[in-house]
Order: C-alpha cells, then sequence, then structure tokens
C-alpha cells in the first residue's frame, strides 16, 4: 500500500513501528560495539535479574567470582528502566540527598542524637511512609526533615527552627 492510500492513523501507525525497528538496530549495534570495548578491557559478561520486573540483563564484571548471584541481581536491578527500579533509584537518591541535609544541618552543629534520629526515619520519608519528622533538640529548638517540590524534582529539607523567648527577671511594673 502507497502512503497515499494510507489513513493518518495507518501512516502514524507506520512511523512508530518503523521508528522502534531502528531503535532495535540501533541497540543492537551499541551492544555489540559495547561487548567489544568490555572485552578488551578485560571484563567478563555475566547475568542478573532485576528484583522489580524479572528482566535478565547483561552485567560486566571483571571477576565475576567475586560477585554473588545476589549482587549480580542487585546491579541489574539498579540499571533496569522499568517504573520499580525507577522508583527505587528515585527513593535511593532522596535517602542521599538526606543524609547529606541531615550532615549539614545538624550533625555538623553538635546536635547528633537528632541527626540519629532523622537518619533512622530516613527511609520511610523517602519511601511516603511518613510526610514529615520534627525532633525536639532542646527548649527552644526544633529540627523538622520533610520532602518538598523543587521545579520537577522532589527533595529532602532539614530545618532548625529556634523559638526565641522573651527574657523576664521576675520584676513586674504594675
Amino acid at each position: 500500500m502507497k502512503a497515499n492510500e494510507m489513513s493518518v492513523e495507518e501512516l502514524q501507525s507506520e512511523i512508530k513501528r518503523m521508528n522502534k525497528e531502528t531503535e532495535q538496530k540501533r541497540r543492537r549495534i551499541m551492544d555489540k560495539k559495547m561487548a567489544e570495548e568490555m572485552r578488551d578491557r578485560g571484563m567478563q559478561e555475566c547475568t542478573g535479574t532485576c528484583r522489580f520486573c524479572g528482566q535478565m540483563r547483561v552485567v560486566w564484571a571483571k571477576d565475576p567470582g567475586e560477585y554473588s548471584q545476589e549482587d549480580l541481581d542487585r546491579i541489574a536491578s539498579s540499571e533496569c528502566d522499568c517504573p520499580g527500579a525507577e522508583r527505587e533509584a528515585k527513593r535511593d537518591a532522596l535517602i542521599s540527598d538526606g543524609k547529606e541535609a541531615i550532615r549539614l544541618t545538624l550533625l555538623d552543629r553538635h546536635r547528633g542524637r537528632a541527626g540519629e534520629v532523622m537518619l533512622a526515619g530516613l527511609k520511610a520519608l523517602a519511601s511516603g511512609r511518613l510526610k514529615k519528622i520534627s525532633v525536639q533538640i532542646d527548649s527552644e529548638t526544633t529540627a523538622t526533615m520533610f520532602l518538598a517540590k523543587v521545579d520537577k524534582d522532589v527533595r529532602v529539607f532539614v530545618e532548625c527552627r529556634t523559638t526565641v523567648r522573651e527574657w523576664s527577671d521576675g520584676n513586674q511594673d504594675e
């Protein structure tokens, strides 16, 4: 069938099919080139399985005997682009950002115990099981860790707030 005899939907479908074929060919060529390069570097091909979708992936290792199957599966999962692996990667990035925010805001200011409490709850916050974590540091200072959207990214924030109370010497003017 010629292009001028096809409907718009048929043309769109044909274009998608051709794009998919082209992408598959490009990936095969790139995979072959990468395999050659990795072998030239002394790497060996191993197989790992994504723990989220079950897809088997090639994992390259200098000495495959150093890795357990669990290690290979963890690497395969981290390299997979399935929705579960993407969620896990985002969660891990939030945890990493959170650790840095806690270190900068609390641990470097000699508030170690509050930082330890926040570190303990960081995974629950990053996975969405908690909305925020607040810790009373002393009678005047509270540290709060929460998630907030910045542009299109979600970030971890840690803030300390100190309540200033008016000081009184006990003498009151009447």
